[in-house]
């Protein structure tokens, strides 16, 4: 059987894992850990950065290893996972499908999409529990003729608390990340290899790859 190594186990390398499982000798290497959420009270938090210090990178990473953070050139903070399910299981689950550049290029990932649909719990659900202050914005913008949409969350809305740590890990697993199909593609034979970087990827010329 010919072997794939799959870099990374974010939301791109966990789909592509389970779909080459069975194919393919499949294994993935993951420069992060396995992924633990923060654990600290929110309260405390807010009062870590009420002094300023959890505005700093270092301070950052210190508390919440899974996280890295990158300055752009206008100070904009830049946030990504460096664990297993990546930046998937730091993010707020918006499911917005942002093609529009492919499809004009000749892609047409339709199916794709579909497939995905019929997979992931996508749900605008939470428009019903939405504040008073949303409620009156997005009221606002269709005034202004704005056409606002409800933004789709990849969140079972049955199991969320509303907690507020959805960028620091999901506690009852509502949110949904890629680590649930990359577990797919381990208990299909994957192996996973975290703390795994890849420094360098050599290509080989057409036709030499090994099986």
């Amino acid at each position: 059987m010919k072997r794939a190594i799959v870099v990374g186990s974010g939301a791109g390398g966990a789909v592509v894992a389970r779909q080459l499982e069975g194919s393919f000798d499949v294994t993935v290497l993951e420069a992060g850990p396995e992924f633990r959420p923060l654990r600290y009270a929110l309260p405390r938090l807010e009062r870590l950065r009420a002094t300023r210090l959890f505005l700093d990178e270092r301070m950052i990473r210190l508390l919440f290893p899974m996280m890295r953070v990158t300055k752009a050139d206008d100070d904009m903070m830049l946030i990504r996972g460096v664990c297993t399910g990546g930046t998937t299981t730091l993010a707020t689950g918006n499911a917005l499908r942002c093609d529009e550049a492919l499809r004009e290029l000749g892609l047409d990932l339709d199916a794709e999409f579909a497939a995905l649909q019929s997979e992931l719990p996508i749900s605008t659900a939470h428009e019903r529990l939405w504040g008073e202050t949303t409620r009156l914005l997005f009221s606002a913008c269709e005034g202004l003729g704005l056409e606002p949409g409800v933004t789709p969350k990849v969140v079972d809305y049955s199991r969320c608390r509303r907690c507020g740590r959805c960028v620091l890990g999901c506690p009852t697993g509502a949110k949904w990340d890629s680590r649930q199909m990359l577990a797919q593609a381990v208990e299909s034979g994957a192996r996973l290899c975290t703390r795994s970087r890849v420094e360098k990827v050599i290509p080989e010329p057409a036709g030499s790859a090994r099986s």
